[in-house]
């Protein structure tokens, strides 16, 4: 769902697969959404045409295990049952991080919290001399 709380930028462009294999634009107007059905995982770039620094991301996932982190890169995904699972962990900068980052699987065994800690090494952007 894309919403415009209080913002004069209205213009959404999303590229990925929303619904076809090309670019979508969408006007949300100041305290209105649009729902926008996606049709199957991907990463999908959400910019505006008129401010190209405003810039996101939609990552479209198979699973309900998933997260969006806090301000500090912080995330928690409850209730996963037991069982092993392969982890993905993916950053706008740097995309699917590697396994030097941090674990790629876990076994859940019990009810309870399990912490995994995920380095990522940002790439160096240079500014023009």
């Amino acid at each position: 769902m894309f919403r415009n709380q209080k913002s004069p930028c209205q213009g959404f462009q999303v590229s990925g697969r929303p619904r076809f294999d090309h670019i979508f634009n969408y006007n949300v107007r100041e305290g209105t959404e649009q729902t926008v059905t996606f049709r199957g995982p991907d990463i999908c770039p959400v910019t505006c045409a008129l401010r190209p620094y405003s810039k996101g991301y939609v990552r479209v996932v198979d699973t309900p295990y998933f997260a969006v982190t806090d301000a500090e890169g912080h995330f928690a995904i409850r209730d996963i049952p037991k069982g092993e699972y392969l982890v993905t962990v993916w950053h706008e900068g740097t995309g699917n991080l590697s396994k030097d980052a941090g674990p790629s699987e876990i076994a859940i065994t019990e009810k309870g919290d399990t912490e995994l800690t995920y380095r990522a090494a940002m790439p160096k952007i240079g500014l023009p001399k």
